[in-house]
Parts: structure tokens; C-alpha cells; sequence
């Protein structure tokens, strides 16, 4: 059965599967052992064509939905979650669910999909009560499944042979008044002012979280500037070569040495709070790399003609802001540039950040925190997406980069004839 409108979640979407969504990605999940361990799948090696006629089946009878699990930030197809077989006089029905790409695995994913699909029985369908059935050695998806408040209703003995193991298959039951909200909604409402309120950002990414963040992108980093943005921005510029260049959020330098082709002549420094990535980039490059935070710059007064803020902004504490502003102008000195990567939104607002539980992702333009103060002056701005430029009207998806030069002789001009 087809439902044509996404649903949307604060970390994914829910799709209507498609024959689109039937790739050797989705075969690969159900002969994964530790995917398909607690699936009917495993019994049997699964097929481009096996799981194109599964999904054709369920799409074209009366009593199955079934909804491929978007991540938001990537738009990559993580898992499925299916509603069905579903009983119209009794008014119930059963909901499965799979996250198949493993390293989603322990973020909240399955959670928040159950939790959409149950909503989605309860305020579409119209039903009264949602079913599962699980094993009893899945104590993963049991925690899934108690978090939203379905309750144990029975169980199954030696229901299920695996491995020359007999298993338990438990029932499992909600009726719409005892479902529970994933923390992430009920923590995220607008006005809440629990939100983050225990949670310093910063010691976080610099005791595991920039390391995590390093180790998940370091296939992208690159020699090659052919896509990267900054670079383009500056070719467009054609500032004069600065002597001394900062990229806050530098990772392991990559970008620094793309910013050496066009500057051969500078020297070049970079902060990450990423051990990982300094010591790569140390060993990389002869770059002057070190770990830090925005907030605190280890570098004397006017030092720096060129500071850059790598995509970085978006993940400090909102306390910070100011200090990171400060820091930055304390240590350009007058007629340098700023450049400024980050999220561009027309308005600003928090995503979850869905790799680590308890942070979020701050959307603004940030060049705002130094464009109040008339010794900055914007000379170049461009907003495309991580898709490209056909998807920069999405709020979520727009990026942007901007170049701010710094003139002293700007400040508060005095003895000016006006006619």
C-alpha cells in the first residue's frame, strides 16, 4: 500500500518505499550476519530480485505499509520499518523494523522510526492498538520497543531455531495513551529550557567527539579542490597572498594545503579539538597544526592576515560565541580577511546532532557575529548545499561561504563633510 507524503522526524524522514529504494545496499543489509541475525531473511541468501518481489508485494496489497528510514543530514537510506498486516475490524496491526547500515547502530534511528510508524497507526490509520514480535535474545530492539512504552504481553517458547538454539518470540503491545515521545522530541520543543543545559560541547568534541567526527570523514578529505567551495570563493576574490593563515576546525590540513597552491608563499596554522587529525595532519604535512577550541587562541595579537573558520561554528556553545568572535579579531590583524564556512540558513535554528546524544547543531549566519561591528565589511558571499546549488533553497541543506575583510580606518569615521 502506497502513502504518498514523507513523514518527517527530527533526525529522519519516513519515505513510501519504492522499487528505487531495492539496491545492492539493501541486499547487502539482509545477508549481513549481524543485521539479518534476528530476521526470517537469514534463512536464505536475499537477491536484488528476491527483495524487489518483496517490496512489490507488500506495495500492492490492502494491509502493508512500508517506509525506507531517511537519515535528514545525508538523505541516505538507513533502514525500513513496515506496518502490517493490518486488521480492519480489530483495528491493530503489527510494525517491524530494520536499520541495516551498521554505523547508525546505538544513535536513536530505530527509535524515532517506531515511534513516527506508531504515531502514523495511531493518527492516520486510526488504529487502537500496535503489535511486534521480537526474539527475546534482541534485547537491543526490546530496549526500543519498552523506551515507547509497548508492553510484554506474552511469550512464545522455543519459537524460533537459531544456530541449534531454540529462541522465545515475546508479543509486544501500545494503545495510543501509553506511548512514550523519544527524548529528542520532548527535550527539543521550542521554549524548552532543557535543552543542552547540562552539556558543554566543547569538552566533548575534544575528549571523543572530534575524533569520532575525523575518523567518520576521513575518506572525503582531499587533495583536490575541484568541489571545495572555499577554494572557489577565493579564486573569485583574488586576495593579495597573506603571510600568515588560520584555519579553526582544520582537521587533519587538507584544506590548509589546497590553500597553499594559491598561496605558496604563507605559513600555515591550523586548530582542531581532533587528536586524531592533528597527529594525521602532522604527519602529512609541515603545517604548524595543534588542538584547540575557537574560544581560547594560543596565538599573540594581529598575527594572522587570514583566519578561516572551517565548518566548525555550528557545533560550539552558544556561550562561546562571544569569546570565539573576540578571539578571532584579536588575532587578525587590520586589512586581513575572515572567511566563514558553515550552515546558512534564512533563519536561525537546531538540529539534533545524531552522532552523539545530547548535542545539537546551531544553524545561522554567523558572519553575523562580526558584521554588527563596522570595521568588517562583506566583500563575497555564496549559499549552495552539500548537494550543490539545486538544493540551497532548503533551509537544512543550505551552506554557505563568506569573506569579511577588516578596515580599522572604518571604525567610526569622524570629520566627515556631508553636502
Amino acid at each position: 500500500m502506497n502513502y504518498d507524503k514523507p513523514i518527517l522526524g527530527e533526525k529522519i524522514i519516513l519515505r513510501n518505499i519504492t522499487m528505487a529504494n531495492c539496491t545492492e545496499k539493501y541486499v547487502n543489509w539482509l545477508n549481513d550476519i549481524d543485521v539479518n541475525k534476528y530476521l526470517e531473511t537469514r534463512l536464505s541468501i536475499q537477491t536484488l530480485e528476491s527483495i524487489k518481489g518483496f517490496v512489490l508485494n507488500v506495495l500492492e496489497t490492502k494491509d502493508n505499509y512500508m517506509f525506507a528510514i531517511i537519515h535528514k543530514e545525508s538523505n541516505e537510506h538507513i533502514g525500513n520499518v513496515k506496518i502490517g498486516p493490518i486488521h480492519s475490524v480489530y483495528m491493530n496491526a503489527f510494525v517491524g523494523f530494520l536499520i541495516g547500515e551498521k554505523n547508525y547502530w546505538g544513535n536513536g534511528f530505530a527509535s524515532e522510526a517506531v515511534y513516527l510508524a506508531t504515531k502514523f497507526c495511531f493518527d492516520v490509520l486510526k488504529l487502537h492498538k500496535v503489535n511486534a514480535e521480537i526474539v527475546a535474545q534482541n534485547i537491543r530492539g526490546i530496549r526500543v520497543l519498552e523506551k515507547l512504552g509497548f508492553k510484554k504481553e506474552a511469550c512464545i517458547r522455543d519459537d524460533k531455531l537459531q544456530e541449534e538454539e531454540y529462541w522465545d518470540v515475546c508479543r509486544y503491545g501500545v494503545i495510543e495513551k501509553e506511548l512514550n515521545t523519544p527524548s529528542l522530541y520532548r527535550n527539543n520543543c521550542v521554549g524548552s529550557d532543557k535543552i543542552n543545559a547540562h552539556i558543554n560541547q566543547k569538552k566533548i568534541f575534544l575528549a571523543s567527539e572530534g575524533n569520532a567526527y575525523f575518523q567518520r570523514n576521513i575518506n572525503k578529505l582531499t587533495d583536490k579542490d575541484d568541489n571545495d567551495i572555499v577554494l572557489k570563493a577565493l579564486k573569485v576574490v583574488e586576495l593579495s597572498c597573506p603571510l600568515r593563515v588560520l584555519e579553526i576546525g582544520c582537521s587533519d590540513g587538507s584544506r590548509l594545503n589546497l590553500l597553499k597552491q594559491i598561496f605558496s608563499n604563507a605559513e600555515y596554522y591550523g586548530l582542531d579539538p581532533s587528536e586524531d587529525a592533528v597527529r594525521a595532519g602532522k604527519e602529512k604535512y609541515k603545517f604548524n597544526l595543534q588542538v584547540g577550541t575557537a574560544d581560547t587562541l594560543p596565538y599573540e595579537e594581529n598575527f594572522f592576515d587570514l583566519i578561516l573558520f572551517g565548518f566548525s561554528l555550528c557545533w560550539c556553545d552558544r556561550k562561546d560565541l562571544f569569546k570565539i568572535a573576540y578571539e578571532a579579531d584579536r588575532c587578525l590583524c587590520n586589512n586581513g580577511y575572515l572567511i566563514i564556512k558553515d550552515f546558512q540558513p534564512p533563519f536561525p535554528y537546531r538540529n539534533v546532532y545524531v552522532h552523539y546524544e545530547g548535542l545539537l547543531t546551531y544553524k545561522i549566519d554567523y558572519s553575523k557575529m562580526f558584521t554588527w561591528n563596522p570595521v568588517y565589511t562583506e566583500i563575497y558571499r555564496v549559499i549552495t548545499s552539500h548537494s550543490g546549488y539545486n538544493q540551497r533553497d532548503i533551509p537544512d541543506e543550505r551552506i554557505g561561504v563568506t569573506i569579511l575583510h577588516k578596515n580599522n580606518a572604518y571604525t567610526y569615521p569622524h570629520d566627515i563633510q556631508w553636502n
